[in-house]
């Protein structure tokens, strides 16, 4: 009976390391790597929910636009890891990923560049809407 459970003790051991080894992880934090330090995006404010992220998984952004940096990230499951990408773009004051290249169907390796729109104006830059009253 101990010789059993000590038999089981190492399976499972063996298990959970051959797992981690292979990158079956359940790791969620998604990498992100500038192209450069001025990048507009750092100018930006940050978007404050990740839904405001655009996840374009077959086409290129339709209006003018500047690949400000590169989303990898490592899951269990490839929606898992787009989810984390696009998470992680909304914290760096991304407008979008696309170009989202996961390496197997269900692997959970998934790799994105990160996009901002040109046509906006940063948040910086923008003008309250108010009337000014002249003398």
């Amino acid at each position: 009976m101990i010789a059993r459970r000590s038999n089981l003790a190492i399976a499972f051991t063996f298990a959970v390391a051959s797992l981690a080894s292979s990158g079956c992880t359940s790791t969620r934090h998604a990498s992100y790597l500038p192209r450069s330090m001025g990048t507009p995006a750092a100018a930006r404010a940050v978007i404050a929910d990740a839904d405001d992220v655009e996840v374009l998984l077959d086409q290129v952004p339709q209006r003018p636009f500047a690949v400000v940096g590169d989303l990898q990230v490592r899951t269990l499951s490839n929606p898992t890891s787009i989810a984390a990408m696009q998470a992680r773009a909304a914290r760096e004051g991304l407008d979008g990923i696309y170009w989202i290249d996961c390496t197997s169907t269900c692997s959970g390796v998934c790799t994105a560049k990160g996009f901002v729109y040109l046509d906006v104006a940063p948040a910086w830059n923008a003008q309250p809407d108010r009337e000014i009253a002249s003398r």
